[in-house]
């Protein structure tokens, strides 16, 4: 996969429909790829090395990226068909994630994610044996919403975990490996982990993420309710 036009379409689709509902607020920032002097010192820290899909993502897009915006329905008939899809828990819409994959902070972001494990075993009797062993965290996660590869994953590779602080959701895996990943988010249109209508757009059937009833819809309503 080429990382670099991956991050650069996020980028654009996040900054753009940012702007197309009012939005409350959007930060892009993409930093230059690390070194692999940068890597090396990660792995050192973390006591592991990176899985090669995410070693490629640093090596050749970026260190660390910024990609977020939150923006409303633009009008009451947008709206009305924004909470029929989303369901009356919100009234706007998250995507990107403030800090996705932030090279520097990974140490610190595991023993998060660690936490964000022993919560979902002790408040939703989580099963242990199907979460990451080795939870590395992709993005920030400041609700406490965590989306993590396992580092224990012998093959070098991980699928993407969803592991959530306040919903009941299933969690398997919501995608099969990180490049399987990026494919279903960039379909979900960005959607922010940090945020609810993150697991409407996991599939009812397999649990992956880009559910393509919802993904369409989601599409439809940008389309059919533009700001004038």
């Amino acid at each position: 996969m080429d990382y670099a036009a991956w991050l650069q379409r996020a980028a654009d689709f996040v900054g753009s429909h940012g702007n197309t509902y009012p939005c409350q607020s959007h930060t892009s920032e993409i930093d230059l790829p690390a070194t692999e002097s940068d890597i090396v010192q990660i792995e050192t820290a973390v006591k592991h090395s990176l899985p090669k899909s995410i070693r490629a993502y640093f090596a050749t897009a970026s260190a660390s990226a910024y990609l977020g915006a939150i923006w409303a329905p633009p009008h009451p008939a947008a709206k009305t068909a924004f909470q029929t899809l989303f369901g009356n828990r919100t009234t706007e819409f998250a995507m990107g994630s403030d800090g996705f994959l932030r090279l520097q902070y990974l140490p610190q972001y595991i023993e998060h994610a660690k936490d964000a494990i022993e919560t979902a075993v002790e408040c939703y009797r989580a099963d242990r044996t199907t979460l990451p062993a080795i939870p590395l965290p992709i993005c920030d996660f400041a609700s406490g919403n965590c989306l993590a590869v396992d580092l224990a994953e012998s093959n070098g590779d991980s699928p993407v975990y969803y592991i959530s602080h306040e919903d009941q959701v299933p969690i398997p895996p919501i995608a099969t490996s990180f490049d399987d990943f990026l494919a279903r988010w960039e379909s979900a249109h960005y959607v922010s982990p940090d945020r609810f209508e993150f697991s409407v757009f996991l599939d009812p059937n397999t649990g992956l993420l880009g559910s393509p009833e919802v993904s369409e819809a989601f599409k439809d309503l940008m389309i059919r309710h533009p700001v004038t």
